[in-house]
């Protein structure tokens, strides 16, 4: 008798999948801690560009308000007589009159030398009328028209000196004079800590032309 011999196997064709061997699904505790360090300091560099260009903006913006309150002022400034006297050019000290500091406001200004040490906060209009509030006639404007609390905390001031004539940049001492001054204008605003923070400074030289 024929012994029986079993016969090989047969092998199904096609890919057989391999057996994986500690195979895990997900992330490791240290691979999510990398992706969450990742994601903040993403998240940081974000905040701080738009904290950045916040600043950027808000520091154009008090720029431009400065400009335009200074310009105003020493606009107001340039339609003034150099001195109190046509003809005597060499106020001293420089500072108003009693008639010119009745008021109101600025309105009895009529030289340069009354604006020398003119101060407040906030700025006020040749009227002494806040700004924000002013019909630009002395008078008020509609309450829905204001934009006072915007202008609460500015501060404009004003400086008036003589220079020397042959340095218009070098200042002259006290009792010295000259038949140039120098004017500026300086714009600050009061921030939260009530501390004033100088924004701008705007300068401009005026001569005297005696009659001829």
């Amino acid at each position: 008798m024929t012994p029986h011999v079993p016969s090989a196997p047969v092998l199904a064709s096609g890919p057989w999948p391999l057996a994986s061997s500690g195979r895990r699904d997900g992330f490791t505790f240290v691979e999510s801690m990398v992706a969450v360090s990742i994601t903040a300091m993403a998240g940081a560099a974000i905040l701080l560009g738009v904290s950045a260009s916040l600043q950027s903006t808000t520091s154009a913006l008090e720029q431009t308000v400065a400009l335009g309150l200074a310009q105003q002022l020493m606009d107001e400034m340039a339609g003034k007589r150099y001195a109190k006297v046509a003809t005597n050019p060499y106020d001293s000290p420089l500072a108003p009159t009693t008639g010119e500091s009745a008021g109101p406001g600025r309105s009895e200004f009529t030289n340069l030398a009354a604006y020398n040490g003119l101060s407040s906060m906030p700025a006020l209009d040749p009227w002494g009328i806040q700004l924000g509030t002013d019909d630009g006639a002395g008078g008020q404007r509609d309450p829905s028209l204001q934009a006072a609390a915007y202008f609460a905390n500015w501060q404009q001031s004003v400086e008036v000196y003589y220079v020397d004539s042959a340095n218009l940049s070098n200042r002259l001492t006290a009792g010295q004079t000259s038949n140039y001054r120098a004017v500026e204008v300086h714009i600050s605003i009061q921030d939260q800590s009530g501390a004033l923070r100088p924004v701008l400074t705007l300068r401009r030289v005026f001569a005297y032309v005696p009659n001829s």
